[in-house]
């Protein structure tokens, strides 16, 4: 758990504007969550003592309007998070390189290429969590 709070705290020093901006649009999304359910029960609520069309076609455009902005909000959190996602990809890819760049011959010619194959097959369920853990 103290490896993955490393990496965590390395990934928000590394990109603290990315970071932050995905930070602010889930701050921004879990307000809307909130505040949908809510304003529903007061049009539901202006509905029942005005009884007039209008108040419920304004009242059906006001909640298609918070709709459309949660999910316009959530389009944009999915692109930060995917720029951000790339960015700690390019992260771990970088160190592996730098690993296997720096390492003594002698480490290199121990370990064969198929050894150098399972770091990279090894790094691909990593890769497919990343990719399905968005959606």
């Amino acid at each position: 758990m103290t490896t993955y709070f490393k990496i965590l705290k390395e990934i928000v020093k590394k990109n603290k504007k990315q970071t932050a901006i995905c930070f602010l649009i889930m701050f921004a999304m879990s307000i809307l969550q909130v505040l949908i359910p809510l304003a529903m029960k007061g049009m539901i609520a202006e509905i029942e003592t005005s009884l007039s069309w209008k108040t419920f076609a304004i009242s059906i455009c006001i909640y298609t309007c918070m709709w459309l902005g949660y999910n316009a909000i959530n389009v944009k959190w999915y692109k930060h998070i995917d720029i951000l996602g790339e960015k700690v990809l390019w992260l771990i890819r970088e160190k592996v390189y730098d690993i296997i760049w720096n390492c003594e011959y002698s480490v290199y010619r121990e370990h064969n290429k198929d050894y150098l194959k399972n770091i990279y097959v090894s790094l691909l369920p990593i890769y497919a969590f990343f990719i399905f853990a968005k959606r």
